[in-house]
């Protein structure tokens, strides 16, 4: 079912996950919940369809609940969410449909446009102590062979982005992770770099 389960108690936290259609093709929930410090259960969810189109029995937006109560739920931003990403600050990067947010808690988020008209955030990270943002050419259609990604580097508030690189096509999603000091993205077939410096470069293929 659509059941986030407690692996301790096997009991349900939250009985709606996010969004289970795009699970199947690009977005997985394990990037749309999160747990901050003070017990508050962030959910992200999406009810766009592929087609663009929306289901209309779905939930849609970013919510705040305790976890294990999800009678209390409330909601913080009323766009489709993408990503959810805790900072080593505890803050909160939320890539929605309208842009990014940071949310430090239910009642204090900030909103920014991303600069580039018909793009969207994709996935938020944090690297050397600076944000990064993996911005698409698409939303709710991930098959699209014109798909393109594109890196930017942001500021510690949210409010630039810095162009970094292009990476490849043709791609549904993206994976990121550091190791060794370097930030590392994954396309469905390619990896990337970053090592500190100002250039992405391509680890797989070669250049």
């Amino acid at each position: 079912g659509r059941e986030i389960v407690d692996v301790l108690s096997l009991t349900p936290i939250y009985t709606q996950a996010p969004d289970f259609t795009h699970a199947g093709y690009g977005t997985s929930p394990r990037r749309r919940f999160e747990i901050t410090d003070d017990g508050t259960f962030w959910i992200g969810t999406s009810n766009i369809e592929r087609d663009g189109s929306s289901r209309p029995f779905d939930e849609n937006g970013l919510y705040a609940m305790t976890v294990g109560d999800a009678s209390q739920k409330t909601l913080v931003i009323d766009s489709p969410i993408w990503d959810i990403f805790k900072d080593s600050k505890g803050a909160l990067w939320v890539a929605a449909y309208d842009g990014l947010y940071k949310v430090t808690d239910t009642n204090n988020k900030i909103h920014f446009d991303f600069p580039k008209e018909g793009w969207f955030i994709n996935q938020t990270i944090e690297f050397n102590g600076a944000l990064y943002v993996i911005a698409k050419n698409f939303y709710h259609d991930p098959y699209a062979q014109t798909s393109q990604f594109e890196l930017y580097k942001s500021g510690d508030d949210g409010a630039s982005f810095e162009y970094v690189g292009k990476m490849g096509t043709g791609s549904h999603d993206s994976r990121s992770f550091v190791y060794s000091n370097t930030l590392y993205i994954l396309l469905d077939n390619s990896l990337y770099y970053l090592d500190g410096q100002s250039t992405i470069k391509s680890a797989w293929p070669g250049p």
